[in-house]
């Protein structure tokens, strides 16, 4: 997977939000991208990183070009916060996030299937994520600036609209260097 930097010019990097099961490291994986795109694999599962640290991390020009943000609920309010409150202008102004969203039902579905590394969700994540849908709708829906409707989209599809997405930044990016 190329990196903003190897293209030679500044870009925003894409970063996936959204539910657990709802396509994000599906998505990586169909793009091939490396491991480090993944915010869980780089920052790790078990403590949430503040929001400051995930920005950086999101905002890294030698970040792949297409990332997954972690589901830390206390991280994506900080991170919503931030935004809103106008915080971290230059690392808000380098990550263009889409919200890969998937109705509640449909995600039930997804939950109960393997993930893209093909582990099961325990019974209790499942049961959490579904439980707190909303709350964490509402936080995906304030940070993205696009929308993917993954309700009937397989998996190609939606990683084409990533791909087009990314594209997307890099030349408006280089429109406003030219």
């Amino acid at each position: 997977m190329d990196s903003p930097a190897s293209f030679g010019i500044a870009t925003k990097t894409v970063a996936l939000v959204g539910h657990s099961a709802a396509g994000k490291s599906s998505c990586l994986t169909y793009i091939n991208a490396n491991s480090d795109a993944d915010m869980d694999v780089a920052l790790g599962t078990r403590e949430s990183p503040n929001h400051v640290t995930a920005l950086k991390w999101l905002s890294d020009p030698s970040r792949p070009a297409i990332v997954a943000v972690s589901n830390h609920e206390e991280l994506l309010k900080a991170m919503n916060y931030a935004k809103l409150s106008g915080e971290c202008p230059k690392e808000f102004g380098s990550i263009h996030f889409v919200y890969l969203h998937k109705p509640k039902d449909r995600l039930k579905r997804h939950l109960a299937k393997e993930t893209a590394g093909g582990a099961s969700r325990p019974s209790d994540h499942q049961e959490y994520t579904l439980e707190h849908y909303d709350r964490f709708h509402r936080l995906f829906t304030g940070l993205a600036q696009d929308v993917i409707d993954c309700s009937t989209a397989s998996i190609a599809d939606v990683a084409r609209r990533v791909r087009q997405i990314s594209l997307e930044q890099k030349e408006r990016q280089s429109d406003k260097t030219t």
